[in-house]
């Protein structure tokens, strides 16, 4: 398990970044089609899949999934 990411739908926001209990999230300096800086994960393993990043993502862009599905 771990988070997976609709790049498109993220606008860059961060507030999943601050309330990851783990810090395992941060800004990306890659850009969607939009021009926002998006959201990666950098520690897979340390993920505890708590759900707070998706639980507090006002454009339902990041959620707890299987680990092949990480990027959409």
């Amino acid at each position: 398990m771990s988070v997976c990411i609709e790049i498109e739908v993220c606008k860059g926001c961060g507030i999943c970044v601050a309330a990851c209990p783990k810090k395992i999230l941060k800004m990306s300096i890659h850009r969607n089609a939009k021009g926002a800086e998006t959201v990666e994960q950098i520690d897979p393993e340390k993920c505890v899949k708590c759900g707070t990043c998706q639980d507090i993502c006002p454009d339902l862009a990041i959620w707890v999934c299987e680990t092949e599905d990480r990027v959409q």
